[in-house]
């Protein structure tokens, strides 16, 4: 087995990788096989230091020439089928990315209207997709609209009454927290000491994680 896969979460809390790779004889056949999550010289794993989720243990495990035995594999299958499966469970995942940002909008109050009809857009969108294509390009819509719900600089684009939202609700400011411009936070989980959102004197700077209450 060669090469790597990109995104394995709960790496040294599991013990098995569910594993696919194209045959090197056959690009259009899938195997999957049971890899035992153990680090070794033909198997290697790179942390991923994630601005949330980072109590996932994710990693990205490479393989080279990682032997493995017949009896692990599991499945044989057509890349096709795998592919028409795979796209069954876009939708579900565009979810994510609209909850996400409704969320947002709903703590946000009045102040969350103006962008309103543009969830009920991207929601719509990924209902109707018609296709694979489709639907990946909504589910990626989906996901910027929702990031751009939580960038740090999105508060003072809708009005600096906002501001006062934020700090009343540190829940908009952890949401805020986790976007691509926020810091990796250090720890995955605050101490009792820290659980509770202070309230800042001004607008905070939400480019720092705020503690968990």
């Amino acid at each position: 087995l060669n090469g790597a896969a990109p995104w394995v979460t709960g790496w040294e809390r599991i013990h098995r990788v569910h594993t696919a790779a194209l045959r090197r004889d056959d690009a259009q056949t899938i195997v999957w096989a049971l890899i035992n999550a153990v680090v070794g010289p033909t198997l290697r794993v790179e942390r991923l230091d994630l601005a949330a989720v980072n109590a996932s243990s994710t990693v990205t495990v490479h393989f080279d020439d990682h032997f493995v035995p017949d009896d692990r594999i599991t499945v044989i299958e057509p890349l096709r089928e795998w592919i028409v499966r795979d796209a069954a469970g876009l939708r579900t995942n565009g979810s994510l990315a609209i909850g996400l940002a409704q969320r947002c909008l709903t703590l946000l109050g009045d102040h969350g209207t103006a962008l309103a009809d543009e969830l009920a857009h991207r929601r719509a969108s990924l209902d109707a997709a018609p296709s694979e294509t489709e639907m990946a390009t909504a589910r990626a819509e989906a996901s910027a609209f929702a990031l751009r719900c939580v960038q740090p600089h999105w508060p003072s684009a809708v009005g600096g009454a906002s501001c006062e939202t934020i700090r009343r609700n540190g829940w908009l400011a952890r949401h805020c927290s986790c976007s691509s411009r926020a810091k990796p936070r250090q720890s995955s989980r605050p101490s009792s000491r820290s659980s509770r959102v202070p309230e800042p004197s001004s607008c905070p700077d939400l480019s720092r994680p705020f503690p968990l209450r």
